[in-house]
């Protein structure tokens, strides 16, 4: 008799992992600028952002990571053990009656869509500041995305030949700071965090004559700020690293729909049925959660920070 069961999803469900992975680590790391850390009048505002990052990040790598890596390689554990039980597998990946992944989806992007309240906040703030110089503000967010774009070509996506080569690999994302000021403060992280895919360890980032002339380019553009148009240009920034996760239509929150829907098609071959189940269905779990395990995910990310001169 035919496999009944198609293989199950590996490279798109680990790419939109990914792909949260970059955005919600530069979500979570988007420092408030002095102009409002500094000032105690927004002292609750700052406070409920530090919240909300600690929060979001913890729920996505501690719940969300945590669970995705930990299912796969229980699985692939019970399956070398010569345990195959279609039953087993389903309480690997159950939590009640909702795959235990697919309702921490959900709960990050519960948590993502709880940032609006502060980027409306932070928007606020933006539009009060006086004396700045709006022109030199959307050069300088011009610049940063045209950057942005640059370390998207630079950034790693999985492929079928890479998962199936047999080589464990580990995917971080990599900041990438810009400091400015006087005191060399950092804009961080001044894009989305940049997935690298490696063997043992990850490559620093190419950067290439098109992304150094950006750099430069932001650099100068910096040093002629005076100290509003600086204030306004660092809240700004901070809002654009916010909204690109926040947004309704964000990539963000597509990748987690994906991932919930690949992983919502994986846990439901352990609800197949008896036949099924040996006419497929477990072969495919046992292949599935085999490649899945040959990708890791590291905590630690590299930083590259851009040295830019100081304002006058």
């Amino acid at each position: 008799m035919a496999n009944s069961i198609p293989s199950l999803p590996v490279v798109s469900l680990l790419n939109a992992f990914m792909t949260i992975q970059g955005y919600l680590r530069s979500a979570t790391t988007a420092v408030l600028p002095p102009v409002i850390a500094q000032n105690p009048q927004y002292a609750t505002l700052v406070t409920r952002y530090s919240d909300w990052q600690q929060d979001l990040w913890a729920e996505f790598w501690e719940g969300l990571m945590s669970n995705l890596t930990g299912d796969s390689t229980s699985i692939s554990s019970l399956f070398q053990d010569g345990i195959d039980e279609e039953s087993v597998m389903h309480d690997v990946l159950y939590d009640d009656d909702i795959p235990d992944v697919v309702a921490l989806c959900d709960s990050v992007a519960n948590l993502v869509t709880e940032g609006q309240p502060l980027l409306v906040q932070l928007e606020s703030i933006a539009k009060s500041i006086q004396n700045a110089d709006a022109k030199q503000v959307a050069q300088l967010t011009q610049l940063a995305d045209q950057l942005n774009s640059q370390f998207d070509q630079q950034e790693d996506k999985l492929t079928q030949d890479a998962i199936d080569s047999g080589v464990d690999l580990i995917a971080v994302a990599v900041d990438v700071a810009l400091a400015v000021g006087t005191e060399g403060e950092d804009i961080d992280p001044l894009v989305k965090g940049v997935i690298k895919i490696g063997e043992d360890a990850v490559d620093e980032l190419e950067l290439t004559d098109a992304i150094n002339t950006t750099l430069s380019q932001l650099e100068s553009a910096w040093a002629q700020l005076d100290q509003a148009t600086a204030d306004l240009a660092q809240v700004t920034l901070t809002c654009n690293q916010i909204r690109t996760v926040t947004k309704a239509a964000s990539t963000t929150l597509d990748a987690l729909q994906s991932l919930a829907a690949d992983w919502s098609v994986v846990a439901g071959v352990t609800n197949v049925g008896e036949d099924e189940w040996a006419n497929g269905g477990s072969a495919a779990l046992k292949e599935w959660a085999a490649r899945v395990a040959r990708l890791s995910f590291s905590y630690a990310t590299q930083s590259i920070s851009v040295p830019a001169t100081g304002r006058a």
